[in-house]
């Protein structure tokens, strides 16, 4: 149904159970990486430590444009951005 998105059949799905859950609020997710990266970054130097609430808002922020403005089209369905693509940010620091 658009968007490079196709349904799945009802004959394959009855094999499998769908689980549902509601997008994290921003709070939420700045919270959660923001938590990660700070435990990291206690063993760096005194002036790095701060970097970690900037480091995890601009993620976001980076994140937040990417999911609005680079939408998956019938050619590239391939622009679909979730959590995980967030997280190896942090997993490359």
């Amino acid at each position: 149904p658009g968007g490079g998105r196709t349904t799945i059949s009802p004959r394959t799905l009855h094999c499998f159970h769908v689980l549902n859950m509601t997008f994290p609020a921003e709070a939420q997710i700045k919270r959660i990486f923001g938590s990660l990266i700070n435990s990291h970054l206690t063993s760096f130097d005194e002036e790095i430590k701060p970097v970690g609430d900037l480091l995890t808002s601009a993620t976001y922020e980076i994140y937040t444009r990417l999911v609005a403005e680079l939408l998956p089209t019938p050619d590239k369905p391939h622009y679909t951005f979730n959590l995980r693509d967030i997280s190896r940010v942090f997993q490359g620091v």
